[in-house]
Formats: structure tokens, C-alpha cells, sequence
């Protein structure tokens, strides 16, 4: 005969069991439930099968249960016993009777309206939904109606009737931590899932299902948050990464729902500054006020403690070094000064005799000192103080020569390298002059030295010739 209204959406075939009585050996209690053809088959409750031993009909839950695919009796089959089942098809399993709701039949159940379910890993099995796990979370829908041996759940839609909860419309109703039931508090406990099911429409009387998966909580948001707001916290020395905002980002103690940034910002303590007042003639002291400047750079005095390590004198126009003496001056109209810059100068004022002449090196001497800026020059040596590249100059003059004289040759000798000069010498009795300079590249240490040597004579018979003026020197300082 047809349905009157809707129909069953699912329905199945009734199928004999194989005949398994072959394995009764009056102590095995699980067999495996196959179709006449040998194929397994999964059974969703004992009530989907209909099994007699020996004749006599057997109770779904008590005399036998179901194992995967396997039937348990209570107590194992004697040995000569026979054995009939069928399968009931969807018979006492679940049926979807419309879109929005199952039909669970489960002899001897203790659910009750009202609960939310979650389903097994059982096939038509369902069991109470909670909030303490994302498993325990899935939430299928809630019981609407119950009998004794089944009950419907609604999976959306809108509920009425005893499901809904006595609250006020446009409450939003949260999974809560143990059997199925709802709450009016969302769960603030870490790893624990905040799942809205419903909201109310009307009062006490109408509710529509949310369907929203929901949010296990961490330990940076912030629950309950209130007029929509999202909020996130953190705790001490914690960071927030690449975190996207898709609206204003408020920043609050959270003493008070206001809408004031007043984070604490004292000498004490890092916070956020007063507003800003706007303005080009106020600048940021560093207590955190504004304060207009007072009257230029006339007003800047020597800093005791840049980062350098000396002192800054605007006014002066001097940077004073580690040293303690002044570094660098400029003048009123632009000339710079260096007190410490390396320089020296000094001559020979007296003739030296016999020095060279068959190709003995001579180092020269410079005793009488015109300079010696930073105090670097010790005759007849030149000391680096630090590494740089330093113009150096010699002038030398030879007498009491003879015709065998060849050349000479005047350097400037230094640690890394040696500079030299050389220079044809002319006929006896005459005098010879000598000179050289460089920029030589000096490390901190190095030293220099200015040498003479003469070629061709039998003997070391050539002077060199003093002079109270310059003309006889060794001089150098630091460029670069």
C-alpha cells in the first residue's frame, strides 16, 4: 500500500545469514556474519538481525551483541546446535525519515530531549556530544523527541517544542563540558572548543540550529569578548607573528570596557605615549612631554657622553677625543685644525763627515727638531701611531768628493717598503743634493728612516753637509 505523506528516504533488503552452526563447538562465542554468497557484512545494532539456535529465538542485546562484523553470543552454542538468521535490512537501524532529521531506534536508550549528539565510529550509533575535545565537538544535532526504544535528532533548521532553552531571543546557546547539554557561557578553558549551537529567536520557544564547527581556545584569545570585538592577549614576554587584522586593532588594559589607550608610561615602565598635540614647534623630551626648543644651536651644550667617547661643544665648534685634548676645531670662517694630527719636521744644522761613498748606507740624522705634532719623531726614526698613508720628504746634500764618484741613491725606508731616488753625481769638489718623497702606506708601529748611499769612490770620504736652514730635512705627516 502507498504512503500517506512522505515516504522513508532509505529502506534495505532482508537477507539469510549464512549458516555458520558448522563452528559451534561448545565454547566459541563469536562468529563472522556473511550473506549465502560469503560476503562479510556490517551490521549496525543486534536489532538489524533476527538469529535462532536451535529453534529458539534469540534476544538482540542480551543473548548475542554486535563486533564489527562479527556476532557475540552471551553463551557459547553447544556443539550440535542449529542455527537461522536474517538480516532485517534498515529494520531497528537508522532511517533518515526527512532532510533535517534522523531517526534512531535504540532499545532500552536513556537520551533525553533536549541533549546534543555526536556520532561513533559505530554506524547509527550516536553518544552525547561535550565540549572538552574537537572530537567530542562534532556535533550531529540535538534530540528533538524520544520514545522508549528511539528518538529524533534535528541536524538544522529551526527546533521548537521541549528542545529549546528558557532564555530570552537572540541568545546564543554554547556547547557545554558533559552530556549534551548547552549553556549560555562560553567555554574559556584552553584546548577546550568553543561551539555556538543555536540562537534563540523567540522566547523560550524557537531556536535555529548554527552550523559552525568551532574554535578550540589558546591561550592568546580572549573569550566573551564584548559588542563583537575580537580581542587577543598575551602573556609576559610573549609575540605576536604575522598575525593578519582585518579591522582596527584596539589597545586596552582591559580594566574597563572604555575606549582609551592607557597602557602606563612612567620612567619605570615601557608603555605608550599622550596623544599628540600636533603642531611644528614642540619637540619630544625624553620624560615623555612636549617642550618647545629654546633658542637653537646656541643653546646646545657639550654632551659629556656621546657614543663616541668624547665631547661635543657646538658653541666652541670643538670635538674633543678619548684623549681629553681638543680633536678637531673649526674656525669662524671654516678652517679645520687637528691638534693631534701626526706631523713633524726636523734638519741637520751641523756637517757629518766620512759617512759613505764606496756603497755604505748611511742613515741620516736630524737632530734639531722644527715640530713634532703628537710627538712621533724620535731622530733619526719616524713611528706610526696609527695605520694611515703618510707624505714623507728628505732633502740631503754631499761634499769632499773626487772624480771617481758614479751616483748616488737616497730612501726612504720603511717597514712595508722602501722608496728610492737615485741620481747621477758630478765631478770632484762639487757638491751633489738629494731628495725624495712619497705617501707611503704605514700600519700602526711602522717606522721610517732616511738612508744615503754613495758608489764609486775607494772610500767612505763623502759629507754630508749641515745647514741652519731647511735644506737639510726630514719631514712628514698623516693624510689619510
Amino acid at each position: 500500500m502507498p504512503y500517506i505523506g512522505r515516504g522513508p528516504s532509505k529502506s534495505g533488503a532482508f537477507r539469510i545469514l549464512k549458516d555458520f552452526s558448522a563452528s559451534f563447538d561448545g565454547s566459541a562465542t563469536s562468529f563472522a556474519i556473511q550473506d549465502t554468497n560469503g560476503t562479510a557484512l556490517s551490521v549496525a545494532t543486534p536489532q538489524n538481525l533476527m538469529i535462532a539456535v536451535d529453534g529458539v529465538m534469540q534476544e538482540p542485546g542480551s543473548a548475542y551483541t554486535i563486533s564489527g562484523t562479527n556476532i557475540v553470543f552471551g553463551s557459547a552454542p553447544q556443539d550440535s546446535a542449529s542455527f537461522w538468521g536474517v538480516e532485517l535490512g534498515d529494520i531497528g537501524g537508522t532511517s533518515v525519515s526527512s532532510s533535517d532529521q534522523i531517526l534512531v531506534v535504540a532499545t532500552g536508550h536513556s537520551f533525553v530531549v533536549g541533549r546534543w549528539m555526536k556520532a561513533t565510529s559505530t554506524d547509527g550509533v550516536y553518544a552525547y556530544a561535550d565540549c572538552t575535545t574537537e572530537a567530542n565537538a562534532e556535533v550531529a544535532g540535538v534530540i528533538i523527541s524520544v520514545t522508549t526504544d528511539s528518538y529524533i535528532i534535528q541536524v538544522h533548521g529551526t527546533v521548537t517544542g521541549g528542545a529549546v532553552p528558557a532564555q530570552a531571543g537572540g541568545t546564543i546557546m554554547f556547547l557545554d563540558d558533559s552530556n549534551g547539554q548547552m549553556t549560555t557561557t562560553e567555554t574559556s578553558t584552553v584546548g577546550e572548543v568553543s561551539k555556538p549551537l543555536a540562537i534563540l529567536t523567540k522566547n523560550d520557544s524557537e531556536m535555529v540550529i548554527l552550523t559552525y564547527r568551532g574554535e578550540v581556545i589558546s591561550s592568546n584569545v580572549q573569550t566573551n569578548a564584548p559588542n563583537n570585538a575580537t580581542y587577543v592577549t598575551t602573556t609576559a614576554n610573549s609575540t605576536l607573528t604575522n598575525e593578519v587584522l582585518t579591522s582596527a586593532l584596539k589597545i586596552d588594559d582591559f580594566a574597563a570596557g572604555d575606549d582609551n589607550t592607557d597602557l602606563d608610561s612612567s620612567a619605570s615602565r615601557h608603555g605608550l605615549l599622550l596623544k599628540l598635540g600636533g603642531g611644528s614647534t614642540n619637540f619630544l623630551r625624553a620624560d615623555g612631554t612636549w617642550s618647545a626648543p629654546g633658542g637653537g644651536i646656541a643653546s646646545v651644550v657639550a654632551d659629556t657622553s656621546p657614543q663616541l667617547g668624547g665631547n661635543l661643544d657646538m658653541q666652541a665648534r670643538l670635538l674633543v677625543g678619548n684623549g681629553g685634548s681638543t680633536g678637531i676645531a673649526i674656525s669662524a670662517n671654516g678652517e679645520v685644525t687637528m691638534a693631534a694630527q701626526p706631523a713633524f719636521a726636523a734638519h741637520q744644522s751641523s756637517n757629518v763627515l766620512n759617512v759613505t761613498g764606496n756603497g755604505t748606507a748611511y742613515t741620516a740624522v736630524f737632530p734639531t727638531e722644527v715640530y713634532d705634532q703628537n710627538s712621533d719623531f724620535s731622530s733619526p726614526t719616524f713611528t706610526a701611531p696609527v695605520t694611515g698613508k703618510y707624505v714623507l720628504t728628505s732633502s740631503l746634500r754631499i761634499f769632499g768628493n773626487t772624480t771617481a764618484i758614479s751616483y748616488g741613491v737616497i730612501s726612504l725606508v720603511t717597514s712595508n717598503r722602501t722608496w728610492n731616488v737615485y741620481t747621477s753625481c758630478v765631478s770632484a769638489g762639487d757638491t751633489a743634493g738629494f731628495f725624495i718623497s712619497a705617501v707611503a702606506d704605514m700600519d700602526a708601529a711602522d717606522t721610517c728612516q732616511v738612508r744615503l748611499t754613495i758608489y764609486g769612490e775607494s772610500s767612505d770620504l763623502c759629507d754630508i753637509a749641515g745647514s741652519s736652514s731647511m735644506s737639510i730635512h726630514f719631514a712628514g705627516i698623516l693624510v689619510a
